[in-house]
């Protein structure tokens, strides 16, 4: 937990990441935030998820994820370039995997992911999500319209 406190979620916060590296991350933090009984536990755990979610929220409402979902999202661009002694390594492509490639909607992945968690919690994650996305009224905004798209209410 100190390192999702100390250094994933300042990062996420400060420096998103784009294209494939932000559906892993969302994944990732998704499948941490619903799968860690102990970060509902305490106060101090829980203010923790609400800065995962916050974190979260900021990789959905990015563009990377938003053409990712609309299927634009056109595959990462390598620099080439020409030297004679490693010419044989510089052209060498390996192709970018998508190691959650069953995922295809990591939108509404994290909204069933999220239902499910309420429904083992009931009457929890309100209030902690509230506490998490009350200083930006876009991330809520953008939260509501997920669960509302997904046909989730949280219970």
């Amino acid at each position: 937990l100190n390192i999702l406190m100390g250094v994933w979620i300042p990062q996420v916060e400060s420096d998103p990441p784009t294209r494939l590296d932000a559906k892993i991350q969302l994944i990732g933090l998704t499948k941490l935030m619903c799968a860690t009984p102990a970060l509902l536990a305490t106060d101090q755990a829980k203010q923790l998820w609400a800065r995962a979610l916050a974190a979260s929220m900021k990789l959905l409402a990015s563009d990377s994820i938003k053409q990712q979902i609309a299927g634009m999202d056109t595959p990462e661009e390598i620099e080439i370039s020409y030297d004679s002694a490693f010419s044989s390594l510089s052209f060498a492509r390996r192709p970018v995997e998508d190691p959650f490639q069953e995922i295809s909607d990591p939108a509404a992945y994290f909204a069933e992911q999220l239902y499910t968690l309420s429904t083992q919690h009931p009457g929890q994650l309100t209030p902690i999500i509230s506490q998490g996305l009350q200083f930006d009224p876009k991330l809520s905004g953008s939260l509501e319209a997920i669960l509302a798209k997904s046909g989730i209410n949280l219970v």
